[in-house]
């Protein structure tokens, strides 16, 4: 009488082309990473409260809500070229603080 465990071996989970269970432990995050990735989140999250509103909105729209720069800018009321000024201003607000660099 046979009885499944419901484990999968290293070399069945191969033949089945499934990672083994030692691999899928190894493949997430380690408790030192969340903390560097909450640090991370924290400053982004403190860099975009820092910026001028129009600014946090083009920059909202357009990374996180998925956005058109056209969108961005007929919400705005302003070109498009300046919606992309508008966003890439806060990317590059972002980048310094994540470097360090500003503020």
């Amino acid at each position: 009488m046979s009885r499944s465990t419901g484990f999968t071996g290293p070399r069945t989970a191969r033949r089945q082309g499934r990672p083994a269970l030692e691999q899928v432990a190894q493949d997430g995050p380690t408790a030192e990473d969340v903390l560097h990735y909450r640090d991370e989140l924290r400053i982004l999250t403190d860099a975009l409260a820092e910026l001028p509103e129009r600014t946090r909105i083009a920059f909202t729209m357009y990374r996180l809500e998925g956005c058109t720069l056209q969108q961005v800018g007929d919400r705005l009321g302003v070109s498009v070229v300046r919606a992309h000024q508008l966003v890439k201003d806060a990317i590059l607000h972002a980048a310094r603080r994540l470097d360090g660099t500003d503020g």
